[in-house]
């Protein structure tokens, strides 16, 4: 009789410690999960610069797998903003730049939302008669100009990129 509850009792602690330890595991299972559900649709925001012949832009594209909505966007020129070197007009940036062709721009207004696998040409042109000679001078066009993009995923993640007119910098905050 005395073996038989000393078995019981063991048997009731076993199964306790099991059952505590599938309740553990169960809870450690579903963190992992929420955190992969994360980062399945967190965005990632990056700058290409591009130019080829006949053409040349500046974009942002959402290479994430998550929607992007953009808190801020701020273009520098040469580190300022237009308005401290007195850019009231995007179409004068062409004279400050220092090119003779036309310009497309676009900005980003707060709110707006980028969708996984979109893109925004921010400056794009078209170049006519295309020499090679021209690369270098959309080059330093290009290298005047950065910019800085404030974004949030779906699950509230504030996250920034900048990029400098060559290089393209993410922080998460």
């Amino acid at each position: 009789m005395l073996i038989s509850l000393y078995t019981q009792q063991i048997t009731s602690i076993c199964l306790t410690v099991i059952a505590s330890l599938a309740i553990g595991l169960t809870i450690w299972q579903a963190i992992v999960q929420r955190r992969h559900n994360r980062l399945g649709v967190r965005p990632y925001l990056d700058f290409f610069f591009s130019i080829t012949t006949g053409s040349a832009s500046i974009k942002v594209k959402n290479c994430g797998l998550g929607p992007a909505s953009i808190s801020s966007f701020d273009m520098f020129i040469e580190g300022k903003s237009p308005s401290q070197i007195n850019l009231h007009k995007y179409q004068d940036l062409n004279k400050y730049l220092g090119l003779d062709f036309p310009v497309k721009y676009s900005f980003i207004k707060k709110g707006t939302v980028i969708p996984a696998g979109a893109e925004i040409h921010l400056i794009s042109f078209t170049i006519e008669e295309y020499k090679p000679e021209r690369t270098k001078e959309i080059r330093d066009a290009f290298r005047k100009l950065s910019f800085h993009i404030k974004y949030s995923s779906f699950y509230k993640e504030h996250l920034q990129v900048s990029a400098d007119g060559t290089e393209t910098y993410g922080v998460s905050e």
